[in-house]
């Protein structure tokens, strides 16, 4: 049976932040199923707008795989009704500079090997510049999926995109309970000099094989396009 834990995260600045349940068998991108994310700020509306001009996003670690793996196919739609122009950069490289929208029309775009390795976030417990930054001069609506076909297996994961101006500034990230695998959080910074505090619900590790135990507090500072994934150990009390 499932069961939610949770972390809390306070900031100083505007970050997004994407939870994920990783199951056997399913890849993801920000979530197997959608999963609560509570941004708790007395100046967010009641109604938070899924459309803008400025995005945010990474991809998380999709079971284990390598962003070199050509079954792993990362993709990002841009869906206006309105003629419009979109930018996309990805760990401080441009993708996609100054392509023109049709009123009505879905972009579509899919990520080279090279620039699978600028978005594609695999690591545990450090700070990778792996941030995508999608403008555009009209409001649009973006998503982004992570797929993944090696024959035996396949999964498709989607989620749209919240625009910069409906994040805050304080969150609590709720996963589900993995007892097989793990699951992951992550953290994708929007301006520079913006301060992060996480209080660990769960045990965590890093690349460098530490850990973050439960009721640790991780703090840092991050800039524009920086991501920080936390990917949890499973047993039977869950990870948040």
């Amino acid at each position: 049976m499932n069961r939610l834990q949770s972390l809390r995260m306070k900031v100083k600045g505007v970050l997004t932040v994407l939870p994920a349940a990783l199951l056997i068998g399913l890849g993801v991108l920000l979530s197997v199923l959608p999963q609560p994310v509570q941004a708790n700020s007395s100046s967010l509306p009641e109604y938070i707008p899924s459309t803008g001009k400025d995005f945010w996003l990474t991809f998380l670690n999709n079971s284990d795989i390598v962003y070199s793996n050509p079954a792993l196919q990362l993709r990002i739609y841009v869906v206006t009704d309105s003629a419009t122009t979109i930018n996309i950069t990805a760990g401080g490289t441009p993708l996609v500079t100054n392509q023109a929208v049709a009123a009505g029309e879905v972009y579509e775009y899919t990520a080279s090997s090279d620039d699978r390795d600028r978005m594609y976030t695999k690591s545990s417990g450090k700070i990778e510049l792996r941030g995508v930054h999608v403008t555009s001069t009209k409001c649009v609506a973006v998503y982004a999926a992570n797929s993944f076909d090696n024959g035996s297996r396949a999964s498709f994961d989607v989620t749209p995109v919240l625009a910069t101006t409906a994040l805050g500034t304080e969150y609590e990230v709720q996963t589900y309970y993995a007892d097989k695998t793990s699951t992951e959080m992550t953290v994708v910074a929007t301006a520079n000099d913006t301060k992060v505090k996480i209080i660990m619900g769960h045990k965590a590790m890093n690349d460098m094989g530490a850990s973050f135990d439960k009721g640790d507090v991780v703090d840092m500072i991050m800039h524009a396009g920086d991501v920080f994934q936390l990917i949890g150990e499973a047993d039977d009390e869950g990870y948040s």
